[in-house]
This record gives structure tokens, sequence and C-alpha cells, in this order.
């Protein structure tokens, strides 16, 4: 259920900073403000996740998911680390 907020939260903040419309929907780890937008967006529903713990679970996250990276099987992904899917 969590993934499903987070996903379906409001992402028109990030989506109007990216350089390009077909980039929106993918994560790029090279952008360190994707990084620390990730770590809000996921500690409004899991406040307890620290956010240490979540960049230790981004970067992961980013080293094993390719190019390009969808927005949606990437927070599943670092949902994951965490048991919360």
């Amino acid at each position: 259920m969590s993934a499903f907020n987070i996903i379906n939260d409001d992402w028109t903040d990030y989506e109007t900073r990216k350089p390009k419309a077909t980039e929106r929907h993918f994560v790029n780890c090279e952008d360190s403000w994707e990084l620390y937008y990730l770590i809000k967006k996921i500690r409004r529903y899991h406040p307890y996740l620290s956010t240490d713990e979540l960049k230790v679970a981004i970067m992961e996250s980013c080293r094993q998911i390719s190019k390009p990276r969808p927005r949606v099987l990437f927070i599943q992904a670092v949902l994951r680390k965490f048991g919360i899917i």
C-alpha cells in the first residue's frame, strides 16, 4: 500500500525540474537533487527510515538497476530493501 501511495503522490515539482519531458518518469542517479527528493518523498510515508538508510538503499538501487531506471520500479526496489513491499 505504501508503494502505491508514494508512486501516486504528486510528482509535479519533480517532473517540471527534469530537463526533458522524456526523462520525467525515470530516475537519474547522477543528479544529487533527485537523491534528496526521493528521500523526502519516501520519508513522507515512512518517517522512521533515516536519511542515511535511504541514501544507502537508493545508491545500491542505482548500482543494481541499469539505465533507464523507471521511477516506479526504482521506488519499489528501494522499498524492497526495507521489506516494505
